[in-house]
């Protein structure tokens, strides 16, 4: 059964050639979300539009500083104020801070996304004492469908990679395993029956699944490392959670 954190559906899926004959809808669905939590997991980012409210507010760290930086993309950010250790929150008034979504093209910052204080302000020095109600997620807009937005293409590649290379290519298969890497040879002695592969057989990321990897390297979370002021405090990070 489909789920919300499904990036990519059954017919896309069906669309790379992969039959019900070689694997039943159920499978398959069962493939697609799997896939999809394995690349929210490793990239460290949700592919989609994760909404945070006041009950269940981004939880991060004051630095002392002007500065701000998430470690998640936002989309909008509606309210933002101080939380105590009893949970008591105390909302800033919006024109006190300042939200940074988008760069100077008018497009998703997915890698520097950001808050700042104004007027000389700064967010209080402490540890999940700062607030965050809005919508956050690496999402662009889909070509095709106009008006909405999705999960990356190259991420959504990866995902099918991923569930096709499941069913279509079985790891245990030793013949079918061979016929994969057989494309990446590089030298071969017909006689002795043996070939040196190129580097680029072997992936150097999570899956193992090479051109997989590489498209969910290229969209792993922003690694800005925030400085705070007291730095006997540690600067460690909230994360998100749905």
């Amino acid at each position: 059964m489909a789920t919300a954190r499904d990036l990519v559906t059954l017919a896309e899926v069906r669309a790379t050639g992969l039959t019900a004959a070689m694997a039943p809808d159920a499978d398959v669905e069962r493939g697609i979300t799997l896939a999809s939590v394995y690349a929210e997991t490793r990239c460290g980012v949700p592919f989609r539009a994760v909404t945070r409210t006041a009950a269940d507010p981004l939880l991060v760290d004051g630095t002392g500083r002007r500065e701000l930086w998430l470690q998640v993309p936002i989309i909008a950010v509606t309210e933002v104020g101080s939380q105590d250790a009893s949970g008591n929150q105390t909302a800033y008034d919006a024109s006190t801070w300042l939200a940074y979504a988008r760069d100077a093209l008018g497009e998703q910052d997915h890698q520097n996304p950001r808050l700042e204080r104004r007027g000389g302000r700064v967010w209080p020095d402490g540890q999940q004492n700062i607030y965050l109600v809005g919508t956050f997620g690496w999402v662009e807009d889909d070509p095709d469908n106009p008006g909405t937005s999705r999960a990356p293409y190259g991420v959504r590649r990866a995902v099918l990679l991923l569930v096709v290379n499941d069913y279509a290519w079985d790891l245990t298969d030793e013949d079918r395993q061979e016929d994969r890497l057989r494309r990446w040879i590089k030298t071969e002695k017909t006689e002795g029956h043996s070939y040196t592969l190129s580097d680029l057989a072997h992936s150097r990321g999570p899956s193992g699944l090479r051109a997989a990897d590489q498209e969910l390297l290229a969209h792993m979370r922003p690694r800005f490392v925030p400085v705070r002021r007291r730095t006997s405090i540690p600067a460690t990070r909230a994360w998100w959670s749905a």
